[in-house]
């Protein structure tokens, strides 16, 4: 996290992950470029942990919002679409993060990097 500065995002609009038998809507940061950058540094250190790269489509930068059936995904996308207000936010730390039976399948935070501030 030491080569990275504090970014910013937006999340404004909706879109979605279609899997076997279900689907993952999720939001889409823009501009999305440093988030690609950053998972592209963190691959550099953490070359075992490279499955989000191994996508036939390469890393996707997204914030889940939750699963849903097919049949009901472009009207829930449609209600949430029409009902949100983009939010900016600013990107000034990593947490690293994990879950597992002994957390109630809780997310956690393990450690925390702070980004360089801007100037």
């Amino acid at each position: 996290a030491q080569q990275m500065s504090a970014f910013s995002v937006q999340f404004a609009r909706f879109d979605a992950f279609q899997h076997r038998r279900s689907c993952t809507m999720f939001l889409v940061p823009e501009p999305a470029d440093e988030i690609v950058r950053l998972h592209s540094v963190l691959l550099e250190h953490l070359s075992d942990y490279d499955d989000t790269a191994r996508f036939a489509g390469g890393f996707h930068p997204h914030l889940s919002v939750g699963q849903f059936q097919h049949h009901s995904l472009q009207t829930e996308q449609q209600r949430l679409q029409t009902e949100w207000q983009p939010i900016q936010c600013e990107i000034t730390t990593l947490s690293l993060i994990y879950r597992s039976p002994e957390t109630d399948d809780q997310f956690v935070v393990a450690e925390q990097f702070p980004f360089q501030t801007r100037s």
